[in-house]
C-alpha cells in the first residue's frame, strides 16, 4: 500500500508484492 497512487491493484497484483492484498 506504499504506492497506492501508482495503481497498486494493477502493477502490484502482477508482481505479487504487498499490493497483492488489494
Amino acid at each position: 500500500r506504499m504506492k497506492e497512487r501508482k495503481k497498486p491493484g494493477l502493477h502490484g497484483a502482477r508482481r505479487g508484492t504487498q499490493f497483492s492484498k488489494r
